[in-house]
């Protein structure tokens, strides 16, 4: 977890955008208020992975996705 995400970690729950390269971080509430692109994947292995992207990458997501 990068000290960004750490700080604010502090004050509530939070995420990295998995786009690859970004580094943006958000709370889950906020993110959730944003419509930010959640979802819950699960691997081959049965492992779980959050995907979670920033509402900038959210919308290149939706459109990938569709």
């Amino acid at each position: 977890m990068t000290q960004t995400a750490q700080r604010m970690s502090a004050e509530g729950a939070c995420l990295e955008c998995s786009h690859e390269d970004c580094k943006k971080v958000f709370h889950v509430t906020c993110g959730l208020e944003r419509d930010v692109f959640l979802e819950y994947q699960s691997n081959k292995d049965g492992s779980d992975v959050v995907v979670s992207m920033c509402a900038e990458h959210s919308v290149y997501w939706r459109k990938k996705k569709n």
